[in-house]
């Protein structure tokens, strides 16, 4: 059942969209923007009025892996009707694909998100993604693992133990490569892609998305055993002024309020 309900998604709502990191996003023609890859290193903003906000791997080191696991609590209230960003762990593969699993505040619910892409490093990726895969449930810890077995990569998406979300792809990568960046952008993260909030006019106001995200735990599978990511803490695009990420030791914590 599980399968059949993870091709119809692919099927009916994959959203394929192409984004060059030179191009701007104009938000406001744009509904369910895609959760774009974070430039850094050279490249110019593909922003003009959305941020991110999280944690990057902290290790100069290169590790390469076939697993990621991260837990994320949702809000234990609905985010407001007018509201659209992200909340995601992502990171690049061998294929080039970005690829990343988490959630959004889809205008109104918490939706789970998965994307990943091709062409990214040859400076106009095409993302495809599905903002609201299926709708979440507020106040409960969810854990997102993203694993490459054979060549397919498998999104899965569990509650405690029961697995409530699968999806597998091919995405031209055998494993993850985890580094703070990979071809200008920011890599292997923990962090929230604000495009739309309540508060405004933005980004002026103090606060960010309305409210505080927890990445409790963040693992990745090398050499045989799973092992704690580190991260520092970073900005990018017009982030509000109270907005920050605190780190301890795996853990992430993004503060908006």
């Amino acid at each position: 059942m599980q399968e059949s309900i993870a091709i119809s998604l692919l099927a009916i709502v994959l959203i394929p969209f192409c984004l060059s990191p030179l191009l701007t996003i104009q938000s406001a023609a744009i509904s369910r923007p895609p959760p774009a890859a974070i430039p850094c290193c050279g490249l110019s903003p593909s922003y003009t009025s959305h941020w991110y906000a999280g944690a990057v791997w902290a290790s100069s080191n290169q590790v390469t892996s076939t697993k990621l696991t991260t837990e994320i609590k949702i809000p234990s209230e609905l985010p407001p009707s007018g509201d659209f960003y992200y909340v995601l762990v992502s990171v690049f593969d061998n294929g080039g694909s970005y690829d990343q699993l988490g959630i959004s505040a889809d205008f109104g619910v918490w939706g789970l998100t998965y994307s990943y892409t091709s062409n990214a490093c040859a400076g106009s990726p095409t993302y495809y993604y599905n903002p609201g895969a299926i709708s979440l449930k507020p106040g409960i810890t969810y854990t997102f693992k993203m694993t490459f077995i054979s060549g397919t990569l498998s999104f899965e998406v569990f509650q405690g133990t029961n697995q409530v979300w699968s999806l597998s792809v091919k995405t031209g990568g055998t494993y993850f490569v985890l580094a703070n960046s990979y071809c200008g952008y920011y890599n292997y993260t923990d962090y929230e892609e604000v495009y739309y909030t309540t508060y405004q006019p933005y980004p002026s106001d103090s606060s960010g998305a309305g409210f505080n995200f927890m990445f409790p735990v963040n693992k990745y599978y090398s050499s045989a055993s799973f092992h704690s990511a580190s991260w520092y803490a970073f900005l990018s695009g017009p982030a509000p002024t109270g907005v920050s990420t605190t780190i301890s030791k795996q853990r992430v914590t993004v503060l908006n309020t």
